[in-house]
């Protein structure tokens, strides 16, 4: 039983003032909850906009703090550079001129002191050496204006290293009319100090905001002084004028240790305000963040003013509703309701029977059942057929008039359709998915089919390589010829059908792919269908073949002409030459080295494999292999180690590096030994003092290839080539005064030491 059949007549056969009641009580339930849920907004607005700057101020700690030790990091760094030399004042300034040049803007200045002989001072009176400020060498550190700040006792603090490695951080002072703070670590010699001097206004710009106006300020963690401020520079001035004034500066100065961690937020009539203290070693600044509280908390304003505007614009919208529906769409929907019977029978010549319900609401009601049931059948019929569910039961209720024959066609002929492309997709998909060469499909520059192998040769997961450029694979030596030659075949032009690119795949590996390219149709437009065969393996061991051929055949020749002389010249003379037998054996030997070399090359590249190595160990191993063969070498060893991957012929090529550089360099080389790891790479980088590798060779290995003109004359240069290239490396030469070799390996997953 329904509660409208106790609602008077008139107001049940008017459906306006029916609305225009509910209106009324919806009207008033929604504002009693909009003005609830107004209040509770604006408490929680304030609440998360406390939390927001609390943790924007301790992001902002953070990045401080970082900014602090990657500085203190890099001046400990720099004074171990051979390049400071205290000795050559000049010298010195030219490489601390360099080094300023090249640092953040924030660096003002670098300076050269000597070491405390008698530590502890305060370090004032230590001479400055050389600087990036000429006019201060000579004079004592107090010239710069450095406070090296207190101790918890409130003493001076010490100006004091404890060790070659030691870094301190001073306290900010003035530098003419710049806040300043100044970092310090002893050089090399471990009787100087290398000094940065930092503006922290600088420093202060590069601070951030979530909320418009707001201001960043550091605080000094004993005196509540403002230290860091990209506005007013040139003073020390107590935060707020009143210390005491703020949650902030209190905690500063009733704490005990200017060290201990604080972090907190307040909210007042004029700002939200967050803190955090800076998570340095020694650093006792706290990070306060000021936001005005209109822009903080502009948010709640907005939503109470957007409610208002809601709740009013809603009660006209229902006033406006109910005239509209009195009197304009009652009599389309009495219209509509005649139609709505007709379309549900199938036929629009059919009477509508009435309805229980006298408004034209009930009478829209019933024609709209029939309706729905009529359409949800054909709707259910439609999803079935869809998703080709050709058994559901739902396909054998019948439907009437000419819609019901189209959908019975439609059922026959989409049965037939999908049984016909699945046949043919399957005869695609085994062709494709069992082809031994990639095969990938381009349309309008990018990949929209990839089959495995395809996947295989450019290591991209599926996800990756769809909807990609397909010249982002290929190097830049070659991505120019691929896009010219896609566009000449999708304009209709005939470039070459199969030629030979240089790919990068995901793990940034260099490789030689042989690619045929078909122009097709792919859902209706032109695109090209790309076949990709890797022939990197085949192209390197052509590449070795022709070398071996090539060194072998030249050392086999000349080697065999020394033999034979020494031969001649035996047989002619009645005794031996011990000297001519010597030449004879050592040539011998040499003949015999190469041959093991270039099978030692082809087994190792024959069963290929890629291990982990210690770099460091490794190298260390060479070095007492070459010092116990080449005695009269000086070989300055490396420092520190990195984990990387390399060939499993790693020694025996970085063997032949360092070889070639204690053989070809004199009676008593001098050989420099380096090891720096650069994001993912380790570069070793061996150094001697000779005449400097030939030209020809050099220029062969860093082509990769030999002409007539220029072709190196051994194989233990290309071994070395080859086993970079393999572990996915890079090898190089720089020749100045003696040879320099670049061994640049990618690291291991774990690889930085």
């Amino acid at each position: 039983m329904s509660l409208d059949q106790y609602l008077p007549d008139r107001l049940r056969s008017r459906y306006a003032l029916k609305l225009f009641g509910i209106s009324v009580l919806i009207v008033a339930t929604i504002v009693s909850i909009g003005a609830v849920t107004a209040f509770q907004l604006s408490d929680r607005v304030a609440d998360e906009q406390l939390g927001s700057v609390e943790a924007t101020a301790e992001l902002e700690a953070d990045a401080l703090a970082e900014w602090i030790e990657g500085e203190q990091e890099a001046i400990r760094i720099l004074s171990s550079s051979q390049g400071i030399e205290p000795g050559n004042a000049t010298e010195t300034r030219n490489t601390l001129r360099i080094e300023l040049d090249e640092m953040p803007a924030e660096l003002a200045a670098l300076h050269v002191a000597k070491r405390p002989s008698d530590p502890p001072t305060n370090g004032t009176t230590e001479e400055i050496v050389a600087s990036t400020q000429q006019e201060l060498e000579g004079g004592e550190l107090a010239e710069t204006s450095i406070n090296w700040g207190e101790d918890l006792d409130g003493d001076d603090r010490q100006y004091f290293f404890e060790g070659r490695n030691d870094v301190i951080l001073s306290w900010v002072y003035f530098d003419g009319d710049e806040q300043s703070v100044a970092i310090a670590s002893p050089t090399h010699d471990g009787e100087h100090v290398l000094i940065g001097e930092y503006r922290t206004s600088t420093r202060a710009q590069e601070f951030t905001s979530i909320v418009d106006g707001t201001e960043t300020v550091v605080l000094g963690g004993v005196s509540a002084f403002v230290v860091f401020d990209s506005t007013n520079p040139d003073e020390f001035r107590r935060y707020k004028g009143n210390r005491e004034s703020t949650e902030v500066g209190r905690r500063i100065l009733e704490r005990d240790n200017p060290f201990s961690i604080i972090s907190g937020s307040e909210l007042d009539d004029n700002e939200v305000r967050g803190y955090h203290s800076v998570p340095a070693a020694e650093t006792d600044w706290v990070v306060v963040k000021e936001a005005p509280r209109s822009n903080a908390l502009a948010v709640t304003t907005q939503v109470q003013r957007d409610l208002a505007l809601l709740l009013g614009t809603m009660v006209f919208g229902f006033l406006l509703i109910g005239v509209l529906i009195q009197y304009g769409p009652i009599r389309a929907i009495k219209r509509l309701s005649r139609q709505a019977d007709t379309i549900a029978e199938g036929d629009l010549s059919v009477e509508i029977d009435d309805t229980d319900r006298i408004d034209e609401v009930g009478r829209l009601q019933q024609s709209f059942g029939n309706t729905q049931e009529y359409v949800e059948t054909i709707a259910e019929q439609s999803e079935a057929l869809s998703q080709q569910n050709f058994d559901a039961d739902v396909l054998d209720e019948e439907i009437p008039g000419t819609v019901g024959a189209s959908m019975a066609t439609m059922r026959k002929d989409l049965e037939r359709f999908i049984t016909e492309l699945e046949a043919e997709r399957e005869r695609y998909s085994t062709l494709v998915e069992q082809s031994n060469d990639g095969v990938g499909v381009v349309q309008d520059g990018e990949y929209v089919f990839v089959n495995d192998r395809l996947l295989d040769i450019t290591g991209y997961d599926r996800e990756e390589l769809l909807g990609m450029a397909f010249e982002e694979v290929v190097t830049a030596e070659d991505s120019e010829v691929a896009r010219e030659r896609y566009d000449q075949r999708m304009t209709g032009e005939s470039p070459p059908q199969q030629y030979q690119l240089g790919i990068e795949n995901s793990q940034g590996e260099h490789r030689t792919v042989e690619i045929a390219v078909s122009q097709i149709d792919h859902d209706g437009e032109p695109a090209a269908l790309v076949n990709v065969r890797d022939v990197t393996e085949r192209k390197r061991r052509k590449q070795r073949l022709e070398i071996f051929n090539r060194v072998l055949r030249h050392n086999l020749r000349n080697d065999l002409q020394v033999i034979d002389a020494v031969l001649e010249e035996v047989t002619n003379d009645s005794i031996a030459d011990e000297r001519a037998v010597s030449i004879a054996r050592r040539t011998t030997d040499e003949l015999l080295d190469t041959a093991r070399t270039a099978r030692r090359i082809e087994r190792a590249f024959e069963n290929f494999s890629i291990y982990e190595y210690d770099l460091g160990s490794v190298v260390t191993s060479l070095e007492e292999r070459a010092a116990e063969k080449y005695p009269d070498a000086t070989i300055d060893s490396i420092s520190g180690t990195a984990t990387v991957e390399a060939a499993s012929v790693l020694e025996d090529a970085l063997w032949e590096l360092l070889e070639n550089a204690c053989k070809h360099t004199g009676e008593a080389p001098e050989i420099d030994l380096d090891l720096e790891v650069r994001d993912d790479v380790a570069v070793l980088t061996i150094r001697d003092d000779g005449p400097g590798l030939p030209s020809n060779e050099r220029k062969s290995i860093e082509r990769g290839e030999e002409t007539n003109l220029q072709h190196a004359n051994g194989l233990g240069l290309w071994l070395a080539h080859w086993t970079v290239e393999a572990s996915g490396g890079d090898l190089s030469f720089e020749v100045t005064d003696g040879t320099t070799v670049f061994v640049s390996l990618p690291l291991a997953d774990d690889g930085e030491d």
